[in-house]
């Protein structure tokens, strides 16, 4: 269900809540693909994968050996179909970009990112993750989108952040949301804002929860998160 809200609808270093995230460069001159179409058949490409200027990319299965990049006002759609995988060894970095979203809700697929995933500031709909079978080796961090944020059913290898995100009355989900994830580092939440809580429920965390600024104190939905470290701030009862 997730999937289908995601279809429709950043180099940076968030400091806010504490965490540090590394930074890539996305591309550089040499070995550079552009994508404004849909790559379905398997292929390996050997380098950086872009998504130009106001353009659109689906990813269906495929390999990219370096870092995805989308560009300002671009649509990228990582949705494998069942049986498929998409595999991206690098980082995944949008910034100003229209959308970006991993979906595997509903389908058996794999979604595999090597590095970081860095969504800020893209204006067009929903953005984030949601779905078993994604896996995030480094850190994912969703950050100052006008619209909303979802991070659900996923597995972050480093930290979590959420923040600064908005709501607005043209989203289906109404809400950032924080659901059923696997994170091994720190998972913060701040500064987002919207007519109803945030709901952060049921994540396994390895080191903190922290939720600091949120316009409405976050809820749980019914679904306690475990945490190794401490639960502070908003998120000291979830």
């Amino acid at each position: 269900m997730y999937a289908k809200k995601l279809k429709s609808s950043a180099v940076a270093t968030v400091t806010a809540l504490g965490f540090l995230v590394a930074t890539v460069p996305v591309a550089n001159a040499q070995n550079t693909f552009q994508c404004t179409g849909t790559i379905s058949d398997g292929s390996t490409i050997n380098g950086n994968l872009v998504v130009p200027a106001n353009a659109t990319c689906t990813l269906d299965n495929v390999t990219v050996t370096g870092n995805v990049g989308v560009g300002t006002g671009a649509l990228l759609n990582v949705s494998p179909a069942s049986g498929q995988t998409v595999k991206i060894n690098g980082n995944l970095t949008a910034d100003q970009c229209n959308s970006a979203a991993l979906a595997t809700e509903g389908v058996a697929a794999v979604i595999l990112i090597g590095g970081n995933v860095m969504i800020q500031n893209c204006t067009g709909g929903t953005v984030g993750y949601a779905g078993p079978g994604i896996t995030i080796g480094g850190n994912f961090v969703c950050v100052g989108n006008p619209l909303t944020c979802v991070a659900d059913d996923g597995v972050v290898n480093g930290n979590l952040t959420v923040e600064e995100n908005l709501f607005s009355s043209s989203t289906i989900i109404t809400n950032s949301e924080v659901l059923q994830n696997t994170i091994s580092g720190n998972a913060g939440i701040g500064g987002n804002t919207g007519p109803a809580p945030l709901t952060v429920g049921g994540n396994t965390i390895g080191g903190n929860l922290q939720c600091v600024g949120n316009s409405q104190t976050p809820d749980d939905g019914g679904t306690p998160n475990t945490v190794s470290g401490q639960k502070l701030g908003q998120c000291a009862g979830l």
